[in-house]
């Protein structure tokens, strides 16, 4: 068994206490932890939800485009940013950069 770093376990909470965590702030979110339906109901994290339906509406084909995935995220950020009513995720000033930075690294 491998102990997973707060970076690849990242959970919903961490929004709300400033992420602490120096790997995610180092490296960015490789995984996000997805605990009590924050994925896949409205709960008070639509920031989970958003990301959640960008990846189930990605067509992974052959054609698939990393570069549009990776608008289409942000787009879905940006969304939620702007929502009056914000969720611990949405007000966390670089919520965005800390969860496209690893995909953004794929790019090269």
């Amino acid at each position: 068994m491998h102990a997973l770093s707060c970076a690849w376990n990242f959970r919903s909470w961490q929004c709300s206490s400033n992420c602490s965590c120096k790997d995610t702030v180092r490296d960015g979110i490789s995984a996000m932890h997805g605990n009590r339906l924050t994925f896949t109901h409205k709960t008070d994290e639509p920031v989970y939800r958003s990301t959640f339906l960008t990846f189930k509406n990605a067509s992974l084909s052959s054609k698939f485009d990393m570069q549009e995935f990776i608008e289409r995220l942000r787009l879905g950020l940006d969304v939620e940013k702007g929502k009056k009513k914000q969720s611990a995720c949405a007000k966390m000033p670089n919520f965005d950069y800390l969860l496209l930075r690893r995909l953004k690294q794929k790019l090269g």
